[in-house]
């Protein structure tokens, strides 16, 4: 029942980090949605839209769980409507969708499985079902998640295993970093948590820390 919660809140957090990014797309540059796309964008219709009715029918404490070929499907309600992830069997990244109280869209993009960064290319809806933009946060970054990836295989990192996060910035004006965090040899104090900020540009190291998990 623990573990259960402990899941629940990790998706809620990650809706409502989601949220949060769509109330800020406002301050967020148009120079990242190519103007020649705009006028297609506005007139772009979404038919996805979350069952309502299946949900309530299946839900259990405001949740409904099920498999579906190739992954797992978890669906949550919350104060602003409906959200749904897609974890797929043996991948990096899950789905991530988030929905109006009438059921229409309203945002969708790949999150790293760890709870962690918005990946590639998110669309997000008006509350009729129009795609009203498109972000790509990978184009923000010079230093890739290939680039990422290539840097845990030199520190002998395996994503599945050691892994606890991986973030990143999102906001317009902070400085483009990658935060890493993850389990390796402990250190001459017994920390075993290897927390390691790189420049989002360059991916040199920024700063680097040794933690240990805190104990109820």
């Amino acid at each position: 029942m623990k573990k259960k919660k402990s899941k629940m809140l990790k998706f809620f957090l990650v809706v409502c980090f989601s949220s949060l990014l769509a109330e800020c797309k406002a301050q967020i540059k148009q120079q990242n949605i190519k103007q020649s796309q705009i006028s297609n964008l506005k007139n772009a219709k979404m038919s996805e839209k979350f069952d309502i009715e299946t949900f309530n029918k299946n839900q259990q404490n405001n949740s409904y769980e099920f498999d579906i070929k190739g992954g797992h499907v978890l669906q949550f309600s919350y104060g602003n409507g409906y959200a749904e992830e897609i974890i797929y069997t043996d991948k990096l990244f899950k789905l991530t969708k988030d929905f109006y109280k009438n059921g229409n869209i309203k945002q969708k993009g790949l999150t790293f499985i760890k709870d962690g960064f918005m990946k590639g290319v998110w669309q997000f809806f008006e509350s009729s079902g129009n795609l009203s933009h498109e972000i790509d946060y990978d184009s923000w970054y010079k230093f890739t998640w290939e680039d990422v990836q290539r840097f845990l295989r030199e520190n002998h990192v395996n994503i599945q295993q050691d892994i606890i996060n991986i973030d990143r910035t999102w906001k317009e004006k902070e400085e483009r970093v990658w935060v890493i965090s993850y389990k390796t040899t402990p250190d001459k104090n017994g920390n075993y948590i290897r927390t390691v900020t790189l420049n989002g540009n360059t991916g040199k190291i920024q700063k680097e820390e040794w933690t240990r998990p805190q104990r109820n």
